[in-house]
């Protein structure tokens, strides 16, 4: 009788301690890896007709290296001397910023603790740009 109350005991103590060692759930909030100062890396301009969507080349625009980037925890950001606000939804990997220009919207193509990569496509006449821009923390 006394195995039989020791080995009750021993399984029950087992699985509370199997229990108790349970992986931890430990996600990380993407939205929250934006948050910092991100340098620029590259810049990536593609020029497309408007119309047909063919490519074409640089008509003569001029594709600037972007400022550094900084992304408050507060939800403002800044950029060389533009400033404004801006909302992530990782989710969608959808990034808008908002300041006096306007509103822009870029896609978030890559986000981690120290790279961060936005497509964004612009028109201007009969030109589409399609503009790749990496940064680094």
């Amino acid at each position: 009788m006394k195995n039989i109350k020791l080995y009750i005991f021993l399984v029950l103590f087992s699985l509370i301690g199997l229990y108790s060692c349970k992986k931890d759930n430990t996600t990380i909030d993407a939205s929250r890896l934006i948050i910092g100062t991100w340098h620029p890396a590259s810049t990536k301009a593609t020029f497309y007709d408007a119309i047909t969507g063919a490519e074409k080349s640089n008509p003569g625009f001029d594709v600037d290296t972007a400022p550094s980037v900084t992304f408050g925890a507060d939800g403002q950001y800044y950029a060389g001397d533009e400033k404004g606000t801006y909302k992530y939804n990782a989710s969608t990997q959808v990034l808008i910023l908002t300041n006096d220009s306007g509103v822009q919207n870029a896609k978030v193509t890559e986000l981690n603790d120290n790279s961060l990569t936005v497509e964004n496509s612009l028109t201007s006449g009969d030109t589409r740009i399609l503009l790749i821009q990496s940064y680094i923390k």
